[in-house]
């Protein structure tokens, strides 16, 4: 996220406009995604400040906004993966997007809450290792596939319409 901030502050500056007027304008119309797996990025951006422009994506990302010939992006896909059981994981609320995130940076996030730890039982009780559900979302093949093939058909998908949940936030 500090990386594409950068990308969104350079792509702002006077003489980046008039020097590569084709490159704003083709970054302006591209759609990215950035997957997060463990997502950390509530507990990361503590003691930052806030970016240079925030609260304001319909002004920057809507067609009829104010700011919308200013945007960086056409749209940024914000996919943060989560499972409950991982305490240093965390689910990415629109409260946090408008309040530390670039609007010209049009993000959309959806949160993915699944369970990449198998339980295990511990003295008759079903249990789930904290740091296995830290750490598995590399491996677990709905993860991969989710990535890979995305979610627009998820309930027709076996192995990820039994125990996945989307959640997807929205301005």
């Amino acid at each position: 996220m500090d990386a594409l901030g950068e990308v969104v502050d350079t792509l702002r500056h006077e003489q980046t406009v008039a020097e590569c007027p084709a490159l704003v304008a083709d970054l302006q119309e591209k759609e990215m995604s950035m997957f997060m797996l463990s997502n950390q990025l509530a507990s990361l951006q503590i003691g930052l400040s806030a970016p240079n422009v925030f609260g304001q994506i319909d002004s920057y990302c809507r067609v009829e906004g104010e700011h919308y010939g200013q945007r960086a992006f056409k749209k940024l896909n914000i996919v943060a993966f989560n499972d409950p059981n991982d305490l240093l994981s965390y689910s990415i609320a629109q409260d946090f997007v408008d309040r530390y995130l670039d609007s010209r940076m049009c993000p959309v996030v959806t949160n993915i809450n699944i369970n990449v730890a198998n339980p295990i039982s511990a003295f008759g009780i079903e249990v789930v290792n904290p740091i296995a559900a830290h750490g598995n979302y590399n491996s677990d093949e709905r993860v991969i596939e989710l990535i890979t093939r995305g979610n627009r058909h998820l309930e027709q998908n076996q192995r990820l319409s039994g125990r996945c949940r989307m959640i997807t936030l929205e301005n």
